[in-house]
C-alpha cells in the first residue's frame, strides 16, 4: 500500500518503518536504527556565563552600565510593595507599578512560588529593573526609574528532538523514567496507540523505539512531548505509527496496521 509520506522530508523515518518486519516474529528493524538516531537535536556547545549575564540575557535587559543582582521567590502572602519596599523602591513608584502599568502586568496577580530578579547599579546601588517570571514562558520587567515604564516578553525556546528505544520492564512510564526521558512521553506515546494498544495491560519484554520532540525554555521541558515516529513491539506482534505534515506543521500520525 502507497501512502503520500515518500515526498516528506521525514523520508527517514519512513524508510526506518518500511524495513519493518510486520510479521508475528516481533523484531525491531536493526537497520533504520542510524536512521532515527540521526534525527536527534545535537547537543549544543555549553556557554559559560555569570548568574547576572544569564539573567541579563533571558529577560533581554542591556547591560550599559554595571549591574549587581538579587533573586529570590515571591513568599507566601507577599505582595510586590513586600518584595520592594525594603529595597529602597519608592512608594511612588511602587503606585506608577500598579497603576500606569496594569494594562501591562496587573502587579495583584504575583503569585507565591514564581521566581523574580531585581537588577541594581552596581555604582549606587540604585534599583534598575524588577523581573517577574509570570509563567514558564511569560515574564515583565518593570523599569524601576523615575520614568520608567514596563514590558511583557517570552523567554526564547527551542525544539529538542530526542529518541528513546528499550524493553519494558514495569511501566512504560516507570521504563522512559529510568532511561532519562519524561514520563509524560508515555502519556503521548498512549495517545498515539489509543484505539490500538491498552497501555494497561503491556507486558514486561514488550520493545519500544521513539522518536519525539518537546518544547524546552533554556534547561526546562514545557508542555507535552510530541511523538513523531514510534514502533511498539507488543505481544509479539509490531506497532508503527509515524507523523505526517499537514501544511507546515507536523500535526497527525498515521498508525500501520500490523499483519
Amino acid at each position: 500500500m502507497r501512502h503520500s509520506f515518500f515526498s516528506l522530508p521525514f523520508f527517514l523515518v519512513t524508510l526506518v518503518f518500511l524495513g519493518c518486519g510486520n510479521g508475528d516474529d516481533g523484531g525491531l528493524a536493526t537497520a533504520g536504527n542510524v536512521g532515527l538516531a540521526s534525527l536527534v537535536s545535537p547537543a549544543a556547545p555549553p556557554v559559560t556565563l555569570t548568574p547576572l549575564q544569564e539573567q541579563a540575557k533571558r529577560f533581554s535587559i542591556g547591560q550599559d552600565e554595571p549591574l549587581v543582582l538579587e533573586s529570590g521567590k515571591v513568599g507566601k502572602g507577599q505582595s510586590l510593595s513586600h518584595l520592594l519596599s525594603p529595597m529602597g523602591v519608592s512608594g511612588q513608584t511602587l503606585h506608577r507599578i500598579a497603576t500606569e502599568n496594569k494594562d501591562v502586568f496587573d502587579v495583584r496577580r504575583i503569585r507565591p512560588g514564581k521566581e523574580w530578579h531585581l537588577f541594581r547599579s552596581a555604582d549606587n546601588q540604585a534599583p534598575q529593573h524588577f523581573a517577574y517570571a509570570i509563567s514558564t514562558k511569560a515574564y515583565v520587567v518593570f523599569d524601576l526609574s523615575e520614568d520608567g515604564g514596563a514590558r511583557r516578553g517570552t523567554f526564547p525556546t527551542e525544539i529538542r528532538r530526542r529518541f528513546v528505544e528499550g524493553e519494558v520492564s514495569g511501566s512504560l512510564s516507570q521504563t522512559l523514567e529510568n532511561s532519562g526521558h519524561s514520563a509524560t512521553l508515555a502519556l503521548s506515546t498512549a495517545q498515539v496507540y489509543a484505539w490500538t494498544i491498552d497501555f494497561s495491560r503491556i507486558q514486561k519484554g514488550d520493545r519500544f523505539r521513539i522518536l519525539y520532540e518537546r518544547e524546552w525554555v533554556g534547561e526546562k521541558p514545557v508542555g507535552m512531548p510530541k511523538v513523531l515516529a514510534s514502533e511498539f513491539i507488543h505481544r509479539g506482534r509490531n506497532f508503527p505509527a509515524f507523523a505526517f505534515n499537514q501544511g507546515m506543521e507536523w500535526t497527525t500520525l498515521m498508525r500501520m496496521d500490523p499483519a
